[in-house]
């Protein structure tokens, strides 16, 4: 009789890898097969993967749940093929493209911990006990899964720009996949609250995150933003830091 108490709880469906590497993965696939589909062997092949190996399989679920790949048939028969939505953002090389950008932002959210994530905490993370309880206690998840899952999802959100204003990704319409990997689309609605300062008319918010336990920040932007604008702000941060580290700088007085 098998020992249960070796038995290892297996975790729900989250995505192995950030939407910014499945991408990469699924531009393999396209560099070969174009908009073709390709036997299991074949595809995990093209990533550098044995037939039987794990991590093929975890790249093909995660492109999955990310909405960039679909199968067909069973077993020896089974087919991998990208989706319209991978195709597109692949190769759509317009510079800006905003469908481009949309579409990344919708396929972000497909994967359902992080839809869940997203809504749950309108784009903004509190506390990391606060998310491994949360993963933990109400969604089951392995503790050992659970670093993993906060930095891809920190990775996809940072990568697909979520957290720019009036840049809503589960607005009605916005496909999601089931646990099988098939997509549907159910209406969802989210409609994130205004937090902190409010953004005025050309302003956006450029990025958002923690800087404590109890302390956050938002840089709000107006205009174009290149590299020089940002080394100007980290020489300027840099003066800052250097004024409140000065002990003469202390405007506090003793009597």
């Amino acid at each position: 009789m098998a020992d249960q108490s070796k038995t290892r709880h297996r975790s729900p469906a989250y995505p192995a890898i950030p939407l910014r590497k499945a991408l990469e993965r699924a531009k393999e696939f396209y560099s070969v097969q174009k908009q073709h589909a390709a036997p299991t062997t074949a595809t995990v092949g093209i990533w550098g993967f044995g037939s039987k190996s794990s991590g093929g399989a975890q790249v093909i679920s995660a492109l999955k749940q990310y909405g960039l790949l679909s199968e067909s048939g069973e077993g020896e028969s089974r087919q991998l093929q990208l989706t319209d939505v991978a195709l597109g953002i692949i190769r759509d090389e317009r510079e800006p493209s905003p469908d481009r950008d949309a579409a990344i932002r919708k396929a972000a959210l497909l994967p359902k911990i992080y839809a869940e994530m997203w809504k749950k905490w309108d784009g903004h993370l509190p506390a990391e006990a606060t998310v491994k309880y949360f993963l933990t206690h109400e969604r089951d998840y392995n503790e050992t899964a659970i670093p993993d899952l906060i930095a891809s999802y920190k990775d996809t959100v940072v990568f697909a720009k979520l957290a720019e204003p009036d840049k809503n990704p589960l607005a009605e319409g916005a496909p999601s996949p089931n646990q099988d990997g098939e997509i549907k689309t159910p209406p969802i609605q989210v409609t994130p609250s205004p937090k902190g300062v409010k953004i005025m008319e050309g302003e956006r918010e450029l990025t958002t995150g923690l800087l404590s336990k109890n302390a956050s920040f938002r840089l709000i932007v107006s205009g174009d933003v290149g590299v020089k604008e940002i080394e100007r702000l980290i020489a300027k941060l840099q003066l800052d830091k250097e004024i409140l580290a000065d002990p003469d700088g202390d405007e506090s007085t003793s009597e």
